[in-house]
């Protein structure tokens, strides 16, 4: 998972229960100051992490035309900045 799905998981995790998470060294999810166990966080991360994997556009092959290949590229470039996986 890229460092943007973690930071968009904090963000909504944030929203949603009203209390930080941060990510451990292991790449765990560990609610701060949460009565939420560890678990429950967890599998918040699970999900989210699935829902993200299962969103892939597959991209059509590069043209030969200059444009086509530079428009390409930039909509490469913004599916990365979105953290959207491409084949």
């Amino acid at each position: 998972m890229t460092d943007k799905t973690q930071e968009e998981f904090e963000t909504w995790y944030e929203g949603v229960t009203g209390l930080p998470v941060e990510f451990n060294d292991a790449g765990i999810p560990v609610s701060i100051g949460s009565a939420l166990s560890e678990t429950v966080t967890m599998g918040m991360w699970v999900a989210w992490r699935a829902s993200r994997e299962s969103l892939c556009v597959e991209l059509p092959l590069a043209f030969s035309d200059e444009r086509a290949t530079t428009y390409l590229t930039r909509v490469t470039s913004a599916l990365d900045a979105a953290g959207v996986r491409y084949k």
